[in-house]
């Protein structure tokens, strides 16, 4: 899956999964404190932490059941999983990647067709999403890292 560390560097968060159910978790850098942020049969693609650590932003691969899910789906949920929300349901996005830009905005990266890919923005106030770049080409894009 994946692995990442919280601003502080004192906290991992990983993405895993196996064939019957897959899940986001932080844990401490000795193994120790682990805490669920989301467990699902569909999986999740990737996880980043909000720049003050209460937040969580990932991606759902919704449990498509024996087939492909057709789209993911971009979450949002507090550090210890509660109040977990979609954003942008009514967009019809299509995330691979996603990376906060600032303290209530994410910088999302979504497929558009085939080897094109949108860079957009998410408030994650108001769950609007806004087209920063349109048929960008193929690549992933991250959001500078504040120290």
């Amino acid at each position: 899956g994946y692995l990442g560390f919280s601003r502080d560097g004192k906290r991992l968060i990983a993405v895993w999964g196996s064939k019957d159910e897959s899940g986001i978790g932080t844990t401490d850098l000795q193994g120790q404190d682990r805490r669920a942020v989301a467990t699902d049969k569909g999986g999740f693609a990737t996880a980043a932490w909000s720049p003050d650590g209460k937040k969580v932003a990932y991606i759902k691969l919704p449990d498509a059941g024996p087939s492909e899910p057709s789209q993911y789906e971009l979450w949002l949920a507090d550090a210890d999983g509660s109040n977990a929300r979609r954003i942008g349901e009514n967009a019809a996005i299509a995330p691979v990647t996603v990376e906060w830009l600032t303290p209530t905005s994410l910088l999302v990266a979504s497929v558009s067709g085939e080897q094109k890919v949108n860079l957009l923005r998410a408030d994650t106030t108001s769950g609007a999403i806004q087209t920063l770049i349109k048929d960008a080409g193929w690549f992933f894009a991250t959001a500078p890292q504040r120290p």
